[in-house]
């Protein structure tokens, strides 16, 4: 009895060790393990020193860069960015289809999208205040810088632009929620984070109200940001609280270019490291494994072995999505169920 006692508690300790190391910790104790970076040319790294235009978006000091090595994580094998210059949530949302393999595995996510759905709305604004159609950034943000708050105050009442700005901000929450549902299906388990839109223009000389107007149509994006996060348990970080109070500093919008500089970029690094936890310098987060106790099994002993390639840049896209982790995949429901019959039949036996 006693050796048969002794071989079901060794075979229940080895299952233990099993589902601890299939079962995933909680989101906030885990480090990250795979980053994957979405959206446009905020998360290149566009015009960045060492920015290679077109080309590798792991060269230069983004923000998706220095929070990837401050997790530790390695460009092309454990973090992945998919970022495209001037993308918009339309073409974020037809891209997704061919990178579910790299979704499926992050189990960290961070969406950046809907400024160049905002750009391509300016022309509108401006034919809007204009009273006739004007084409091209340029030309358009001449018209909004030299008009006065009446102008902008107008819009209100003025039907036709209300239905066509209206358009634009119904099209970007919508796919926005299919964005998050592809998301969702892929990695169910994946802390996803959407960074709000910030104000390039905020208290920026040269653009008269404009720059204040702006705030009325970056809000309804990021009320949209905000209302697709919480339908599907994303989070959503306040970018414009780092860069709206110092836009001219920290973007470069005195050269008429909307993104970060490199102090931006810093910035906006700084504020997701303190969501995640941790600290922009590597050094810091780097913490003394805990030493495991010894576990002696006198009758039986189980080696497993799980491990599992990473998806790289190397690898077709078109390879079949792997198995995102979760909480219940088939080897830990196994060896859970096994578990608590080993259980049972122990208390069985010393009845």
């Amino acid at each position: 009895m006693k050796r048969i006692t002794a071989r079901f508690v060794s075979f229940a300790a080895a299952l233990a060790i099993l589902v601890s190391l299939v079962l995933p910790a909680s989101a906030d104790a885990k480090k990250p393990e795979f980053m994957l970076a979405l959206g446009d040319s905020i998360t290149t790294g566009y015009g960045l020193d060492d920015y290679i235009t077109d080309g590798d978006p792991y060269t230069c000091a983004s923000y998706a860069n220095l929070v990837a090595n401050a997790l530790g994580l390695e460009a092309r094998d454990s973090y992945i960015n998919k970022a495209v210059n001037g993308a918009t949530s339309a073409d974020m949302l037809k891209s997704l289809p061919d990178i579910e393999n790299y979704i499926g595995y992050s189990d960290l996510i961070i969406v950046t999208i809907g400024g160049n759905d905002l750009l391509g709305s300016i022309s509108i604004v401006a034919s809007a205040i204009a009273g006739k159609t004007v084409s091209g950034l340029g030309a358009s943000i001449d018209v909004l810088a030299a008009a006065t708050p009446e102008k902008f105050a107008a819009l209100a009442n003025n039907t036709s632009y209300q239905k066509k700005i209206g358009t634009v901000l119904e099209n970007y929450e919508k796919n926005l929620g299919e964005i998050a549902e592809i998301i969702k299906k892929n990695a169910p388990e994946a802390r996803v984070i959407l960074l709000k839109q910030y104000n390039p223009m905020k208290n920026v000389l040269g653009f008269g109200d404009f720059g204040n107007y702006a705030d009325t149509l970056i809000a309804s994006v990021n009320a949209s940001m905000e209302k697709v996060g919480a339908a599907n348990g994303f989070e959503v970080l306040d970018v414009p609280s780092v860069i709206n109070i110092n836009a001219a500093g920290l973007t470069n919008m005195l050269n008429y270019d909307i993104h970060p500089n490199a102090s931006g970029h810093v910035e906006i690094a700084r504020l997701l490291a303190s969501h995640l936890g941790i600290s922009l310098d590597p050094s810091e987060n780097t913490a003394e494994p805990e030493t495991e106790p010894e576990t002696t099994m006198e009758e039986t002993t189980i080696a497993v072995e799980l491990t599992r390639p990473a998806p790289t840049e190397t690898e077709p896209e078109t390879e079949a999505q792997l198995e995102a982790p979760g909480c219940f995949s088939s080897v830990s429901s196994a060896a859970i169920i096994v578990a608590l019959c080993a259980c049972f039949v122990l208390k069985k036996k010393e009845k």
